[in-house]
């Protein structure tokens, strides 16, 4: 990958233009510039296997909410991305099933949870090809305490846009980009 988009940015020659550009708004203009001149892009089959090293639920949460800052300002249509997680649909859909079909709010709150947990455990146990190295017990409580955080880690992106990454905090801004806040 490195060697690939070093060769990209010495043929475009806009390095100095490019060194603020967020890497999957830079891929984005990658496809689009280099798209127009012939060059073919193609999606790899496989997931990307990410190991930060360290399982603290507190720098597993750092490191969602960074994500979600940097999505909330490439696509601003994610601040409609928390109706789509488990606890909230469930609330929204219970609530409409109990106006339309008259059903119990909570029967169908806990029958929707169970049906996503049942369908999460499925596809982790599909993309790792086989049953997981931590017990059903252990998945239960990882799976309800990250449900459980979505809003909070939603909230706390739309509160403060700056992102603290490695020794440096930066500002972003719409379209991908960011810039360096220097400390006065």
């Amino acid at each position: 990958m490195c060697f690939f988009v070093s060769k990209l940015l010495n043929y475009s020659q806009r390095k100095k233009k490019l060194c603020c550009i967020l890497l999957d708004s830079l891929m984005i203009r990658f496809a689009c510039v280099f798209g127009l001149r012939g060059w073919k892009f193609s999606m790899a089959t496989q997931v990307a296997m990410q190991n930060s090293g360290s399982y603290s639920i507190a720098q597993f949460q750092s490191r969602m909410i960074r994500w979600a800052k940097l999505r909330i300002n490439m696509l601003p249509g994610t601040v409609c991305e928390p109706i789509s997680e488990c606890f909230v649909a469930s609330l929204i859909i219970g609530w409409a099933a109990q106006h339309v079909f008259h059903w119990d709010i909570m029967v169908f709150f806990l029958c929707h949870c169970l049906a996503w947990f049942i369908s999460d455990y499925i596809q982790l146990r599909g993309v790792q090809g086989g049953p997981p190295c931590f017990s059903k017990l252990d998945y239960a409580v990882a799976w309800f305490i990250r449900e459980s955080m979505t809003i909070r880690i939603f909230l706390s992106a739309l509160w403060d846009p700056t992102i603290n990454w490695r020794t440096g905090r930066y500002r972003l801004r719409c379209g991908g980009t960011a810039e360096e806040i220097l400390e006065v």
